[in-house]
């Protein structure tokens, strides 16, 4: 899912830079600023899972999440060519290796099935979404008492408006102006 999002990126550098160090990050892209999540489904709703935190980002930082739909198909694109396709345009070895990296991390023991599986890549494209996440319905973290953490919840991001329908300042950011949106 974010291989997608990298491959028709404006800056496939930048956001090699910003993605997530673990598997386990809060956040798929994260420039010390700004983040980006990155959500997939493979439903014919946006439905997606949060965790609490996801949704509330630190004040001073901006929050797109982007939703995808991820289906597998016999002809498409594996995450192997999605690679290919970034390391053909970022020129710096260290990201090249970096992008490497955290594949083998990220797909850990599923890692010799990968070149099994193909994804509808246009659907990919054509689905891909941003949203604000203020626009994202969430809880209250004031209404969660203390002793309750590790909240995840689904969402359903079907009626939520995109920011391609609410005035956004992408440029605002060096983090979002390097995505294609």
């Amino acid at each position: 899912r974010q291989m997608c999002i990298r491959d028709r990126s404006k800056s496939p550098a930048y956001l090699l830079q910003s993605w997530h160090v673990s598997p386990n990050d809060k956040f798929d892209f994260n420039d010390g600023i700004d983040k980006i999540e990155v959500k997939s489904t493979r439903n014919v709703r946006r439905i997606h899972t949060f965790s609490l935190e996801q949704l509330h980002p630190n004040i001073n930082s901006n929050l797109l999440i982007a939703s995808v739909f991820v289906i597998e198909t016999g002809h498409g694109k594996t995450i192997f060519d999605l690679k290919d396709s970034i390391c053909n345009k970022v020129s710096n070895f260290e990201l090249q290796y970096r992008l490497n990296e955290v594949i083998v991390q990220t797909l850990g023991r599923d890692f010799d099935k990968v070149n099994d599986i193909s994804f509808d890549y246009q659907q990919a494209f054509d689905t891909l979404a941003f949203y604000d996440f203020q626009d994202i319905p969430s809880i209250a973290i004031e209404n969660i008492p203390k002793s309750i953490s590790n909240i995840h919840f689904d969402c359903d991001l079907s009626a939520v408006r995109t920011i391609k329908d609410n005035y956004f300042d992408i440029n605002a950011s060096s983090l979002f102006k390097s995505i294609h949106i």
